[in-house]
């Protein structure tokens, strides 16, 4: 647990009310299907809308790796921003369900490591939440062991 930031006293020089975050600009927009790659991993991307427009995946396939921000973790997926899509959501669910030698997901959130069978239940849930015509913002909050989604 990161309980150290949390504990250390803010700087005197830090004022909240005028705190304005580094900004930095892209070098690339990737889009799905293109390879980030180094000497030792090669990252598909996977464009997993949803969550927010432009959320991306990244799946290292020779390790069996999925990177997934906050497309899936465990704990309440949000999408009833305006800015989100339950449709597109349970696309990407689609999408990421039937990845080949899937063996482990990175979240954003909550755990450092999750098996794949966390994608299966997300995969359920959203299919019963689909099937009673409920995959629309406004429905509120649909519940699995593991993971909910808030629409």
């Amino acid at each position: 647990m990161a309980k150290i930031p949390f504990e250390v006293p803010l700087s005197s020089r830090f004022v909240l009310e005028t705190y304005v975050p580094p900004r930095v600009e892209s070098s690339c927009i990737l889009r799905h299907g293109d390879r980030v790659t180094n000497s030792r991993f090669s990252l598909e991307v996977l464009h997993t809308p949803g969550h927010s427009p432009g959320s991306i995946c990244l799946y290292e396939r020779r390790t069996g790796s999925l990177v997934t921000g906050d497309t899936v973790y465990r704990g309440t997926i949000y999408a009833h921003y305006p800015s989100t899509d339950p449709g597109a959501l349970y696309d990407s669910y689609c999408q990421l369900a039937p990845l080949d030698g899937l063996r482990r997901i990175l979240p954003g959130h909550n755990d450092s490591c999750l098996t794949p069978d966390i994608l299966e239940e997300g995969m359920q849930l959203l299919e019963s939440i689909r099937a009673a015509g409920k995959l629309h913002h406004g429905t509120g909050e649909h519940a699995g062991e593991r993971l909910s989604f808030l629409f």
